[in-house]
């Protein structure tokens, strides 16, 4: 089953305006993109995990993120091997012909370890982004402001799930009308599954004909496009626009200051955070975590959900 299959209905951030919610994820994703400095990662990687848990999608994270960590560990192990920057060297492996000796260093491990939690912080964002929000909101929106992307995002993710299903139930037909499609060796079942590719490029080219038919009798493209359902900001949108402000304020004063990054190479840079520094990471971090303590707020009292 897909994550935004399971989407649970009615929560608070389904009930957000798609702008909104989008602008979040923004907001989330380019801070973790220009950020290298760990505590900031680590901020922004428990925000948007407490997102989840406040959509009571965090078991659902649990589950696809093994695969993910997986594919980071690769990542990791391959980066420290290839990359010989570093100082402070851990290991030392023999010199091989044609390339330079492996080294293992201090600097590459963290820097490694640094860049993972960065796509983790990303891959977290849009499971958030697939559990809570209703893509056709979101393409319905967007559409007013790029109306030929927005068609061609829902026409590629309605091709994709429509193909796969087809081919299941043509190979399905074919069993039982005793087609051997599993039988012999690994050229035998390629083979006889040709068949089934032509099925799949013809019934495609088809739904294509008549798609196209369809958007030729809504005449598309003749005016300016209309719309059934038009999205109304409500007051918890505003209050989250203007918590994104503030915590975009200071994200921009972390990075004017230069608080964002650290120096991995050549040297490990390690300081301690100082008063200020510690001030306004604990106002990033409360500012980033708001949104999930009102979505709490807004599933647990009535009265919450009604004032905003």
């Amino acid at each position: 089953m897909s994550i935004n299959q399971t989407m649970p209905g009615g929560s608070f951030w389904s009930s957000l305006h798609p702008g909104v919610f989008f602008a979040y994820l923004l907001l989330v994703v380019a801070a973790a993109v220009l950020a290298s400095h760990p505590v900031l990662l680590f901020i922004l990687l428990a925000s948007v995990l407490a997102a989840l848990a406040s959509a009571g999608s965090l078991t659902a994270w649990l589950s696809s993120v093994k695969l993910f960590l997986g594919m980071v560990l690769v990542l990791v192990v391959v980066n420290t091997l290839v990359n010989p920057g570093g100082e402070t060297v851990l290991l030392s492996g023999p010199m091989v012909a044609g390339l330079e000796r492996i080294t293992v260093t201090w600097e590459n491990v963290i820097f490694s370890l640094v860049m993972g939690v960065r796509l983790l912080v990303v891959y977290s964002a849009f499971i958030l982004f697939n559990r809570t929000m209703d893509q056709d909101r979101v393409l319905a929106f967007f559409s007013r402001l790029f109306p030929r992307s927005a068609i061609m995002v829902a026409m590629s993710a309605r091709t994709i799930p429509v193909l796969s299903w087809r081919l299941r139930r043509t190979f399905e037909t074919q069993q039982i009308r005793g087609v051997p499609l599993n039988s012999g060796g690994f050229f035998a079942k390629i083979r006889n599954r040709l068949p089934l590719v032509k099925v799949l490029v013809l019934s495609a080219l088809e739904d294509s004909f008549n798609m196209g038919e369809s958007i030729q009798a809504r005449a598309y493209g003749s005016g300016p496009r209309t719309g059934y359902r038009r999205e109304a900001p409500e007051p918890k949108d505003f209050l989250l626009a203007g918590v994104m402000m503030a915590a975009l304020a200071v994200l921009f004063y972390v990075f004017i200051m230069g608080w964002g990054g650290m120096q991995f190479f050549p040297s490990l840079e390690m300081q301690s955070l100082n008063l200020a520094q510690t001030i306004t990471f604990l106002m990033l971090a409360g500012l980033l975590i708001l949104p999930a303590l009102l979505s709490w707020g807004w599933q647990k009292w009535d009265y919450l959900r009604w004032k905003i």
